[in-house]
């Protein structure tokens, strides 16, 4: 009898859309482990919404658990407070825990830019963060994904910075090569799902100052996986005529949007994978954004974008990069700043992180 199933189990609580989101996310740390060789397996959670949505979320505790049991892997990748479920049981599986939530954490902890506004709800503070320390503290790995929430691990939960991993998203090949597509002076692109912690009430003050300024300016809101109609109705009405809406784009359409672009804009409170603003900084757009993981890891104020922390400073800063011609230097520096973020390079750390657990052989008993 087979003594273990696959090489890897990678494992996401959040159910999989192929449009992008959390889950996706995982299924691509999936394929870069495929595409050196690993036999992985995944798995992925119910669809948690309405009335039973909660009920539905803690039953993803039991499946994480018949997962491992079942499929015998011999390293799992587990997300969010399922790791600790992973960390806890009784088995041999190796377990690398990582979770987007870390990034609430951080940020609540340093109550930063208003993000009071945006706080975890009772559940997520006495429910879900001991999940995810008990999980971080007791995983054989842990990844993050910004220095900021590696910082926060080892200093808040007390996690050995030899089991901290810091891995970003990666980023396609076709973000990172040049385009000769021209730019349009007066495209703004943000990019996200329409959900509050994106921003959206930044959002609407900063379009409304910008456009009173600049009334040629029209902002660009890509993959909000939302009608789009209901996206400009939450718009005052003399601002609609400077929005254009895309709900779901392609990969090669968002790869056209950044490189035609003039200027990107993050109004995010938090950001716990980022990817977005790597994708903007691979095409080489020049970029204001909020405080977050990925902005304050790969954007130099000044030098490959632009940081700030009130609508204010985000409105004087995007009108200064709308007034100019295209920064060719700042793009040529925000490339360079997220160059490691490559597919290559990133499916690289996965593989020596699965070798390194491999390598140290079963776990003991918990």
């Amino acid at each position: 009898m087979r003594q273990h199933g696959p090489d890897v189990l990678v494992s996401s609580g959040a159910p999989f859309d192929p449009r992008g989101g959390m889950a996706a996310s995982y299924a691509n740390i999936a394929r870069l482990l495929r595409e050196r060789g690993y036999e992985v397996a995944e798995r992925y959670g119910p669809v948690a919404s309405g009335r039973l949505g909660w009920f539905k979320r803690q039953s993803e505790y039991a499946r994480v658990a018949g997962a491992l049991q079942r499929q015998r892997p011999r390293v799992a990748i587990v997300s969010s407070a399922d790791s600790s479920v992973a960390a806890l049981l009784p088995h041999r599986t190796r377990v690398v825990a990582m979770s987007n939530g870390i990034e609430h954490l951080a940020r609540q902890a340093a109550d930063t830019h208003g993000y009071g506004q945006h706080h975890f709800t009772w559940g997520h503070r006495h429910v879900r963060e001991p999940l995810l320390r008990v999980a971080f503290q007791r995983a054989d790995a842990c990844v993050v994904l910004s220095r900021g929430q590696r910082d926060f691990v080892t200093a808040t939960w007390g996690i050995d910075p030899a089991r901290v991993h810091v891995l970003p998203q990666s980023v396609e090949d076709a973000f990172h090569k040049r385009r000769d597509l021209p730019r349009d002076p007066d495209r703004v692109l943000w990019i996200g799902q329409w959900a509050e912690f994106k921003g959206l009430d930044r959002l609407r003050e900063i379009v409304a100052a910008v456009v009173a300024e600049r009334p040629s300016t029209r902002f660009v809101l890509a993959g909000v996986k939302t009608d789009p109609q209901q996206v400009i109705a939450s718009f005052p009405a003399h601002l609609r005529g400077n929005l254009e809406v895309h709900p779901v784009v392609e990969r090669g359409t968002m790869v056209d949007l950044v490189a035609t672009a003039h200027a990107g804009l993050v109004t995010s409170y938090f950001e716990g994978f980022g990817k977005m603003i790597l994708e903007k900084l691979a095409g080489g757009l020049p970029t204001v954004a909020s405080r977050v993981a990925a902005s304050e890891d790969y954007v130099e104020h000044g030098v490959s974008g632009y940081l700030y922390d009130t609508a204010e400073e985000a409105t004087r800063l995007l009108l200064e990069v709308m007034a100019a011609p295209y920064d060719a230097a700042m793009g040529d520096a925000a490339r360079a700043a997220v160059r490691t973020c490559r597919r290559a390079t990133v499916g690289d750390a996965w593989s020596a992180i699965v070798a390194e657990q491999l390598s140290a052989g079963p776990r003991g008993r918990a």
